[in-house]
């Protein structure tokens, strides 16, 4: 198991700069930068790679950093879903199979059965025969109904990469978890 040391300011400063550099985004920079310093709380998650990677996102998308974590939670979850930075096309051809709607309602019934269960990561078989399907009948008017359970955990995964495979359980099933622990407990 590999571990990433939390970035030290040096490192959030030059990933920001970097980030934004490379968009043509300059302009971005310093106010991302004094949320970060003035706001203790969002700056202990941008100690990590991959949440300051979703922080710039959500600043360049929205143009400010919702300032509760809470908030920023829901939109990074809600950005990656809803691939809202993509091209249209992009866009609809996920929103074809499952609307960002209704893949957000899925990942909510997927993250409650996996805190109800007290589970990290889940049998994919699991995901596909029991949670998803559970998930839809709780969608009556789904523009998803009928497309298999295993074609709507691929577009879930594909779109926003908050479920991930994580390896496999004992008896050699794919295990499916959060890419991030923040994201199941949202």
């Amino acid at each position: 198991v590999a571990t990433i040391d939390p970035l030290n300011w040096d490192q959030i400063k030059q990933l920001v700069e970097n980030w934004y550099n490379a968009i043509g985004s300059g302009d971005l920079i310093e106010p991302l930068l004094d949320t970060l310093r003035s706001n203790e709380r969002i700056h202990q998650l941008a100690i990590n790679p991959m949440l300051l990677s979703l922080i710039v996102l959500v600043q360049y998308v929205r143009r400010l950093i919702p300032d509760r974590r809470h908030l920023l939670y829901e939109e990074c979850v809600r950005i990656l879903v809803e691939r809202r930075y993509a091209l249209p096309e992009v866009q609809h051809r996920y929103d074809r199979v499952l609307p960002g709607h209704e893949a957000l309602h899925l990942l909510c019934r997927i993250a409650f059965c996996m805190h109800r269960r007290r589970l990290r990561d889940v049998p994919q078989h699991i995901l596909i025969h029991e949670i998803i399907p559970d998930g839809l009948n709780q969608m009556p008017m789904s523009k998803a109904r009928g497309v298999p359970a295993a074609d709507l955990l691929k577009n879930i995964e594909e779109r926003s990469q908050i479920l991930i495979e994580r390896g496999f359980d004992e008896q050699g099933n794919a295990l499916i978890a959060f890419s991030h622990l923040t994201f199941q407990e949202y």
